[in-house]
């Protein structure tokens, strides 16, 4: 089987990662504007939960960027600049994160991933059909 080589013009890079600090000061800095009287209780569930959902969010990502990197490489047109102007792509991309942080379930992250990638494909041109189909993996699985 031939290896695939990516070439580095059409792929998109890691992201940085935040730290525990850059959410420590925006908890803070928003619960204590908004809620000044429960700040300290949402800064400590903040505090507990961040490793987790960072973690999560990262591995998403980063699952997320090495399909679209295979696939970009088989697709003409399919580039990190055309996906950045894809609206229909973002808002299926953002449903799916949501739902992906939500979950440990390997099954239910692969079918939330591969539906994000159906629609930077181009496979699923009905919005609301693509709302609806995330929406039940993420409330059925």
């Amino acid at each position: 089987m031939e290896e695939l080589k990516l070439d580095p013009a059409r792929t998109l890079e890691a992201a940085p990662g935040s730290t525990a600090l850059d959410y420590g000061l925006a908890v803070a800095s928003v619960a204590g504007l908004l809620f000044p009287f429960v700040g300290a209780g949402i800064t400590l569930v903040d505090l507990v939960t961040a490793p987790l959902r960072d973690k999560r969010f990262k591995e998403w990502c980063e699952a997320i960027r090495l399909r679209l990197n295979e696939v970009s490489q088989k697709v003409e047109g399919m580039t990190p600049e055309t996906l950045a102007k894809d609206e229909a792509f973002f808002s299926a991309f953002a449903q799916a994160t949501q739902a992906a942080l939500r979950t440990h379930q390997k099954e239910k992250l692969d079918a939330l991933r591969n539906a994000a990638l159906n629609v930077a494909l181009g496979r699923e041109t009905d919005v609301d059909r693509q709302q609806q189909f995330l929406s039940l993996v993420d409330r059925l699985r």
